[in-house]
């Protein structure tokens, strides 16, 4: 797990020993990144190493947030989603803008960032943040209503289930528009004798359902990505309830499996729309192949 520490020039030395301290007592394979060119191109090494890392440690300094190179970090930080800690030298110092966020309609303010008190409260942090532990509960846990969760829970799960059926819609509305892509094909492929014409015809219909097929891929990645988060979540909330039924299910079928690679849903599915690109392809490639040898 990569760690990349956001700083001004004037704390530097203050990077350089939290990034020691954060060495010494965090998870053996968090890897903590500093900003080594402060040159003309420090922006480029600066994005590569937010790009390569998942989460983002902004030690705040007395003029931080007039900095607008630490607010260009943030906002990349933002930019591709990662997840962006910080730790105040002083609790006095003041946040970069960019960390809040504007309600649109209520016009409040709310901080995307989360705080962390001490290097305890930042390795904590990090090593919650890596083992996938997410609180998602309003309120200490011993507090909550068990009958109010598992309402929630029934609720959630729903959403899980609905989900499997538009993913099952989806599937089910791309192979339809190829089916029927296919079938017009044959249908004029068998009018048609002349073969310049027919290729023409097939990179037409590569090029029209080969991006239909590719928009197929990126919803069945987003399904999967949206899947496997509401799984986290179903797991977290089974551990407050007298049984984690689909944790369980997964070590067992873990078990039946053993050695066995385990191919996901998702894959699965991917592979019909990489069929079907396939076969548009080898059908333009057949078909060009033909008119040159004419």
């Amino acid at each position: 797990m990569n760690i990349f520490i956001v700083h001004s020039g004037k704390n530097r030395s203050d990077a350089e020993t939290l990034k020691v301290e954060l060495e010494t007592m965090a998870p053996k394979d968090a890897n903590v990144l500093l900003l080594e060119n402060g040159g003309f191109f420090w922006k480029i090494e600066a994005l590569k190493l937010i790009k390569m890392s998942q989460m983002v440690l902004f030690l705040v300094g007395d003029t931080s947030h007039e900095s607008p190179n630490i607010t260009w970090e943030l906002k990349m930080a933002k930019k591709y989603n990662k997840y962006i800690m910080f730790y105040k030298l002083n609790v006095s110092y003041k946040l970069n803008d960019i960390l809040y966020d504007k309600d649109p309609f209520s016009g409040k303010k709310s901080l995307i960032a989360s705080e962390a008190k001490d290097i305890t409260d930042i390795t904590k942090k990090i090593s919650s943040y890596e083992h996938g532990e997410y609180n998602i509960f309003n309120g200490e846990i011993e507090t909550l209503s068990k009958d109010e969760l598992l309402e929630q829970y029934k609720i959630f799960l729903q959403t899980s289930e609905t989900l499997v059926e538009r993913r099952q819609n989806v599937n089910s509305f791309y192979i339809s528009v190829n089916a029927a892509v296919i079938a017009v094909f044959s249908v004029v492929s068998s009018l048609v004798n002349d073969l310049p014409s027919l290729a023409s015809i097939a990179a037409l219909m590569f090029v029209i359902v080969g991006i239909l097929d590719i928009s197929w891929l990126k919803i069945l990645e987003s399904y999967g990505i949206l899947n496997s988060s509401k799984m986290k979540v179903i797991s977290i909330i089974e551990k407050q309830l007298p049984a984690s039924l689909y944790d369980s299910e997964w070590t067992i079928m873990s078990d039946k499996l053993n050695s066995k690679k385990y191919i996901s849903f998702t894959d699965s599915e991917k592979r019909v729309p990489k069929l079907f690109i396939m076969f548009y392809a080898l059908l333009m490639l057949v078909a060009i192949g033909l008119m040159l040898l004419k």
